[in-house]
């Protein structure tokens, strides 16, 4: 055999093995050498595309994943955020929520999952932006970063889980009043978002006193879910909201919808001592048909006047009927 042909032999076979080896980093199922060669980032010596194809595999394999991923350490934080970052388009919309999903379970924090988070609201895709929107606060995500971007989604689908976040950041969350009321104040918006605005107007506390005239205007609202949580807010108001608040309060003991009229005597007890000139008219609620009712006056009676004396409890109390006990249907 000459030369030239043993060069030729040993190169063919050269490439051969190259092939070979291409072939057995292609088909090994880990994706070790692959993550390895391509920057990937690791987690349980696996990397960042093993863990993307098992939580695309079979029932089995995402649960297996799911678990480690959610059990693990700050690792498998990063690495949520990397499968966030790399799972993008149509087609991986199931990942990017599901990966933001396990981050708020874990309730991790830190920059890079508060960043990939508000990148996350922005999304294409209308569930991710609200799952996104949803981690938000349960991630530690600052209030001075997290509140801008759920006041833009207040306008949007994506109302309810706006406002439903904003009122976790309690006191923090007063930039988002203007915005919250002119939600609670539009009759073309669905009835749920408006309650939900005005019970997170109510979560900002002391600090939410200017909302206090749009939600005596809402508490006379012809919904009475949005009636209901409109008294409510003026009591988690607390005694900020008594001068305007208190009349509201008063005549909602009246309301027809009892869920109102507990939240209206409820609210006169958070308020306290201003609400004592009111005693008379909450003690007629001792007698109110709904136990829940009932419940409430003896509490606030006591909040407001702790000396007072109460008759015994009377499960049958009735009293002429108020109107419909029950929410329109929404």
């Amino acid at each position: 055999m000459s030369s030239g042909q043993t060069r030729k032999r040993v190169l063919i076979g050269a490439c051969a093995l190259i092939v070979l080896a291409i072939a057995g980093v292609i088909a090994e199922p880990t994706g070790v050498v692959r993550g390895w060669l391509a920057g990937d980032r690791f987690f349980g010596d696996r990397p960042t595309r093993f863990w993307i194809e098992q939580l695309q595999d079979g029932p089995a394999e995402r649960e297996a994943a799911r678990t480690a991923l959610e059990k693990g350490d700050a690792d498998s934080a990063a690495m949520l955020v990397d499968i966030l970052k790399q799972s993008g388009g149509a087609k991986g919309v199931e990942l990017r929520w599901s990966a933001i999903e396990m981050l708020a379970k874990k309730g991790v924090s830190g920059p890079e999952v508060q960043e990939a988070l508000l990148v996350a609201v922005k999304d294409a895709d209308p569930l991710v932006q609200s799952v996104a929107a949803g981690a938000l606060a349960k991630t530690g995500t600052p209030a001075d970063r997290a509140v801008p971007a759920l006041i833009e989604l207040l306008p949007t689908q994506h109302s309810v889980i706006a406002s439903r976040t904003l009122s976790e950041y309690r006191s923090e969350a007063e930039p988002a009043i203007p915005a919250l009321i002119e939600l609670l104040s539009d009759a073309s918006q669905p009835t749920e978002a408006r309650w939900n605005a005005a019970r997170t107007l109510g979560k900002v506390g002391p600090k939410g006193a200017s909302a206090v005239k749009a939600l005596v205007t809402a508490s006379r609202d012809p919904e009475p879910t949005i009636r209901e949580h409109s008294v409510e807010a003026i009591g988690d108001i607390g005694p900020a909201a008594a001068p305007e608040g208190l009349p509201a309060l008063v005549a909602a003991l009246s309301d027809e919808y009892f869920k109102a009229r507990r939240d209206a005597v409820r609210s006169m007890g958070y308020i306290g001592e201003l609400s004592r000139p009111h005693l008379a008219e909450i003690r007629r609620l001792l007698n109110d048909p709904e136990e829940i009712v009932r419940t409430a006056a003896r509490t606030a009676i006591k909040a407001i006047d702790p000396d007072a004396e109460l008759p015994p409890e009377n499960p049958a109390a009735q009293q002429p009927n108020l109107g419909n006990s029950t929410p329109q249907a929404q």
